[in-house]
This record gives structure tokens, C-alpha cells and sequence, in this order.
């Protein structure tokens, strides 16, 4: 389970700083605000659909689970912010776009650092649950 979690974070992590970067500025600036809100309920709905009509399967659940960190926390939560910034909506657009990528970037840079920190030699790992005999 742990190895399904750890993977799990990762790829979402992967992903949603893909959206971030590549994504949430082209769609909030072609698009709109109401486009990019309307993305996590529609991704929310579509996981949902497949999940009733296959009966449970893990991955549908996994589709579900992944559009918070994927969508909410990059496109959806980016779309909101732009609403409460009191400036020309042109500056607002492209201000909120590059914080909310040096944010996504600079989690991605510090999980980089950890990964990195684990390798070396004079890391040591605690473990969690103590084995006994």
C-alpha cells in the first residue's frame, strides 16, 4: 500500500506541475476564468461516471483522488485567486500565472532535494514501526 501511495503522490506531484507550467496560463488566458473553474468538477464528474459504471475499480478511484492535487490545486485554485486581486485583469492574469508556477516549481525543487538527501551517505532513515521478536 505504501508503494501505491508513494507512486501515487509522485506521478500527481509529476503531473500537476505540468498543468501548472504548461496549462493553467494558456487556459486562463484563452479561455477564461469560468473554463478553468469549470475543469476540476468536470474531471471530479468524469472519474465518477467511469467509477459507477465499472463497478468500483481501483483506477476510476485513483482518477478521482488525483484530480485535487492535479487540477484543484494548480488550474482551479489559480481561476479563484485571479477573481480577488485588485488589479487590471491583463496584469492580474499574468501575475497570478508566475506565482502560482514558482510555487508549483519550487514544491517539485525541494521534493528533488529530499529524493537526493535520502542517497546520501550520511542520511539515515528512522524506521517508523520497530520489528520484535
Amino acid at each position: 500500500m505504501a508503494a501505491y501511495l508513494g507512486a501515487f503522490e509522485f506521478w500527481c506531484g509529476m503531473l500537476a506541475v505540468l498543468v501548472q507550467v504548461l496549462l493553467t496560463g494558456r487556459l486562463i488566458h484563452r479561455y477564461g476564468i469560468f473554463a478553468a473553474l469549470l475543469l476540476f468538477p468536470l474531471a471530479i464528474v468524469l472519474g465518477a461516471s467511469l467509477n459507477i459504471a465499472l463497478g468500483g475499480v481501483l483506477w476510476t478511484i485513483t482518477l478521482i483522488r488525483a484530480a485535487d492535487p492535479v487540477f484543484q490545486t494548480t488550474i482551479n485554485t489559480a481561476a479563484l485567486n485571479v477573481l480577488y486581486l485588485p488589479l487590471a485583469a491583463y496584469i492580474r492574469e499574468r501575475a497570478k500565472e508566475l506565482f502560482e508556477g514558482i510555487s508549483a516549481i519550487s514544491i517539485g525543487l525541494v521534493g528533488v532535494v529530499f529524493l537526493v538527501m535520502q542517497r546520501l551517505p550520511t542520511w539515515q532513515t528512522i524506521p517508523v514501526v520497530s520489528r520484535r521478536s
